[in-house]
């Protein structure tokens, strides 16, 4: 399962994630302070604050093409887990 990270507007380390767009887009549903009714919601909200903060054109019609653009954008990161060496 891919991991992220996602940044506030200064830079800092604001949630670990992982998963798939859609379970992304829960995770930040469930662990944010802001109230969303629904998911087209939150993604309209986040990126309308995330296009203010990069000035990146993020697309919020779809799961897929929302968690795309905030990876393009670098708010979103994917981690790279470094794999073990086994000798």
């Amino acid at each position: 399962m891919k991991k992220y990270t996602l940044y506030g507007w200064s830079g800092e380390r604001t949630l670990p994630l992982s998963g798939n767009p859609k379970q992304i887009i829960d995770q930040i549903t469930d662990k944010s302070e802001m109230a969303f009714r629904t998911r087209e919601d939150l993604r309209r909200t986040y990126a309308s604050m995330v296009s203010d903060w990069t000035g990146a054109s993020i697309r919020f019609g779809s799961d897929d093409d929302f968690i795309e653009d905030l990876i393009e954008s670098g708010v979103l990161e994917e981690k790279n887990e470094e794999k073990r060496q086994e000798f």
